[in-house]
Parts: structure tokens; sequence; C-alpha cells
């Protein structure tokens, strides 16, 4: 069973990647036709832009998920748990008292 603090970690490495792929996604969609509708250098070379931009948010992401599994490390965390009970009516008495 994981601890509270993996578990924290683990939902902060996934937000921080579902960002980072989020807007490598955004720039692929926005300017991907610069090097998938056409040929020759130009196309070469957007691509090649296209990659090193990638890999920018990728390490600058990553980096930042290291340094908040660091943060994280120097603090005890425990998870809040909140329990609500419903009372259970039956029918017949909610038919008497309307």
């Amino acid at each position: 069973m994981k601890t509270d603090i993996e578990t924290l970690k683990e939902n902060i490495r996934r937000k921080i990647t579902t960002t980072m792929i989020g807007a490598i996604d955004a720039v692929e969609k926005k300017f991907g036709f610069l090097w998938s509708n056409t040929t020759g250098e130009e196309a070469k070379f957007m691509h090649k832009v296209f990659l090193e931009v990638r890999k920018t948010i990728l390490d600058n992401g990553n980096t930042q998920i290291k340094l908040a599994d660091e943060e994280i490390s120097g603090y005890e965390v425990e998870k809040m748990t909140f329990h609500t009970i419903f009372p259970v009516i039956k029918q017949e008495r909610l038919s008497k008292n309307g």
C-alpha cells in the first residue's frame, strides 16, 4: 500500500506531465502544418525546431518534477479523508411523514 506522501508525489508528477504533454500537443496542433503538409528543406528545418521545443518542454517539466519531489520530501504528509453518513429512511416512513 502506498504512503500518503507517495500518493501525493505521484499525483503531482501526473499533473506536471499532463501539462507538458498538453503544451507539446498545442504546439503540434497549431504549427504542425509547417512540417507535415510540406516537403523539402524548410519542412525539415521546421520539424527540427519543433523537436527542440519539445525537448525543452520535457526537460523543464522533468526538472520541475524532480524539484517538486525534493520539496515534498521535506514535509510530513497525511491525507485528510472525509466520511459522510447518509441516513436510510424506509419508504413507508417517508409516506407517513410526507
